[in-house]
């Protein structure tokens, strides 16, 4: 998990302001709080590409708590006509892993996908594609005496691996 703060704020945000208030900007994203979300931005002048010293992303923060109308959001201040805005949908952090690796559903992968720019087959640096990912997560997941079967979390993944599945 990120710890929400950036390696250097001010070069994300062009302001002053510590890593304590920007981690409510990622708070904010993962809890799908967008009206804290925005209003933080402006306060802090907060790039919507800005990301923390492992380069976790908003766009990763929303995706994997599946926060829809964050995503939403993130996505439509992602210029189509501007190639270094569209490229960050499928930037990876530190281990390479997009937003699509990182969703944390079906319908937060279904919202990146049907964006139409989220690269699908783009790999992490273990070589794995977001499908791979998370199919092992959820073998790692079941081998786990603590998860039920009816796990919340498990379903989850289970419907995530059959979308993720479907795609071309």
């Amino acid at each position: 998990m990120a710890s929400f703060g950036l390696a250097n704020p001010n070069a994300a945000m062009g302001g002053t302001t510590g890593p304590v208030e920007v981690a409510t900007i990622f708070s904010a994203a993962s809890e799908g709080n967008l009206a804290l979300l925005q209003s933080s931005m402006t306060q802090l002048n907060f790039a919507v590409t800005a990301a923390d010293e492992n380069g976790y992303t908003l766009l990763h923060a929303a995706s994997s708590y599946g926060q829809l109308g964050v995503l939403q959001y993130i996505l439509s201040n992602l210029d189509r006509n501007n190639p270094t805005l569209t490229a960050f949908i499928n930037a990876g952090d530190n281990d390479g892993d997009t937003a699509l690796h990182y969703a944390g559903n079906a319908d937060a992968a279904r919202m990146l996908v049907e964006d139409g720019r989220t690269d699908t087959h783009k790999v992490n640096s273990q070589g794995k594609t977001a499908l791979q990912a998370k199919t092992e997560e959820l073998e790692e997941m079941k081998q786990d005496e603590d998860i039920e079967d009816d796990d919340e979390d498990l379903e989850a993944a289970q419907k995530l691996i059959e979308y993720l599945s479907t795609l071309p």
